[in-house]
């Protein structure tokens, strides 16, 4: 997904800002009337990433768990971080 906005000073010209080849199948969204720096802080930029991610999470977590389960919470070992114990780094940092 490409946002592009037909203002855009350091993208010039603004169809630059789009992604068009054969190979990739893009999404190219027109924000008019708003300046480079203010696109990723547009609502409807930060709107549509967050339905993009959400559905992009959620068919991902759907393909990898046969039996549906909610997926795993931030800081749980199947969520792909370890909680480290800060005792023992300040034990072994001692030695």
């Amino acid at each position: 997904m490409a946002f592009y906005s037909d203002l855009d000073e350091a993208v010039i010209p603004a169809v630059r800002g789009r992604i068009e080849h054969p190979d990739l199948m893009a999404r190219n969204v027109l924000v008019p009337g708003v300046g480079h720096l203010t696109l990723p802080l547009h609502r409807s930029v930060i709107d549509e990433l967050r339905s993009l991610l959400t559905a992009a999470g959620q068919g991902t977590w759907a393909a990898r768990t046969p039996s549906g389960g909610s997926p795993p919470q931030p800081g749980h070992p199947r969520h792909g971080h370890h909680r480290r114990d800060s005792t023992a780094e300040t034990e072994e940092a001692g030695k």
